[in-house]
């Protein structure tokens, strides 16, 4: 690398090794602009606590009816027995596509999901993903309606639905966590 120079004009040796001198005149573009930090984290801490205080028994209620849905659900699915469960799901399949192929993998597959152990795992995770689907639904279907029959309401959601298609899910978990504490509610 002798005689070699790195993009701002300095030896590239000494680039390697550490010991460039800058030859900047004053401080960097980025060192004053991240001087004036914006108090973004600090707002957002506020505002978390401030909500948490202010609006705990709206998250208390919101937390027990979620919670009394999944019980409910939970009920529904401890009380049949496993093998009339296991019909109904395949009945559904079927209803739904009409295909066979697909009734005989949901048995076997319950089946084998049955056989390694998980099957209250198994119940968990379907009492779960049904109240949230149902409570989507609840919320989603007024929301879009209301949205389709008015522009501007439609033009107030449309960017906050975008932002949330590029979100990863697990950001959306945080503020729940933060809000609910660890539980049903939150999963």
């Amino acid at each position: 690398l002798q005689g070699v120079q790195s993009y701002d004009g300095l030896p590239a040796l000494d680039v390697l090794r550490g010991t460039a001198k800058a030859k900047r005149h004053g401080p960097r573009f980025e060192d004053r602009v991240a001087a004036h930090k914006i108090p973004v984290g600090d707002t957002a801490t506020r505002f978390v606590e401030y909500t948490k205080k202010h609006a705990r028994g709206f998250f208390d209620g919101v937390a027990s009816v979620l919670t009394g849905c999944t019980r409910a659900v939970a009920w529904v699915l401890n009380a049949m027995p496993a093998p009339l469960l296991i019909l109904a799901l395949a009945a559904i399949a079927y209803a739904v596509r009409r295909s066979i192929g697909l009734v005989v993998f949901v048995i076997l597959s319950l089946l084998f999901i049955m056989n390694q152990g998980y099957w209250d795992a198994t119940l968990e995770t379907l009492t779960l993903v049904l109240v949230a689907a149902i409570v989507a639904t609840f919320i989603g279907v007024p929301m879009g309606i209301w949205g389709a029959k008015r522009p501007r309401i439609y033009a107030g959601m449309r960017p906050v639905l975008d932002l949330m298609q590029t979100l990863p899910t697990f950001v959306y978990l945080t503020p729940t966590l933060v809000l609910f504490g660890l539980g049903i509610v939150p999963g």
